[in-house]
């Protein structure tokens, strides 16, 4: 088992560094979604293990943008074996259709500090959107950390690649 040093540990509500900054917000109803810098692992949102976790992304500016797409990164805390969890516990909702992942077992050691890349196409239009990433106290045994998200249009956003918007 490789131990990860925790380098800064801010909540979400006290954390001003994302890419996107104002009209975009960024909420936790449970408090408890830290920023974790750790030893091997950059910046990314923590999920704590055995919590109910809804983070929502919101004020994304996606009018007149057509063919969106959202791709984010997710890993499992799995340490030790015979940890293992399923990446698909996590609950992606955008402007209200939620989204299940495809089946991403993932276990320890093979799976530990290991990031998964998933992407959603053809999300639905709306002037403004908004995205969810949501895990059960019951579905969420080890935590999970997302890193990474992004959303793109084929008509153009603010960033290359006609990204609408990215989160550190």
């Amino acid at each position: 088992m490789v131990l990860m040093e925790v380098v800064t540990v801010p909540k979400l509500a006290a954390f001003t560094d994302f890419d996107m900054k104002a009209p975009v917000t960024y909420t936790d109803a449970s408090g408890s979604i830290d920023i974790r810098t750790v030893t091997g692992v950059n910046a990314s949102l923590w999920f704590p293990a055995n919590k109910d976790i809804s983070l929502d992304i919101a004020g994304i500016q996606s009018a007149n943008k057509t063919d969106l797409s959202l791709s984010f990164q997710l890993m499992s805390n799995v340490n030790k074996d015979p940890d293992n969890a399923n990446l698909n516990m996590v609950k992606v909702i955008v402007n209200g259709h939620t989204y299940s992942l495809p089946s991403t077992p993932v276990s320890a050691p093979n799976d530990l500090n290991k990031y998964y890349t998933f992407t959603i196409p053809n999300l639905p239009a709306a002037a403004t959107s908004i995205v969810e990433f949501k895990v059960s106290a019951s579905d969420n045994a080890f935590g999970f950390r997302l890193d990474n998200i992004k959303i793109v249009s084929a008509t153009g956003g603010n960033g290359s690649d006609n990204t609408i918007i990215v989160t550190k």
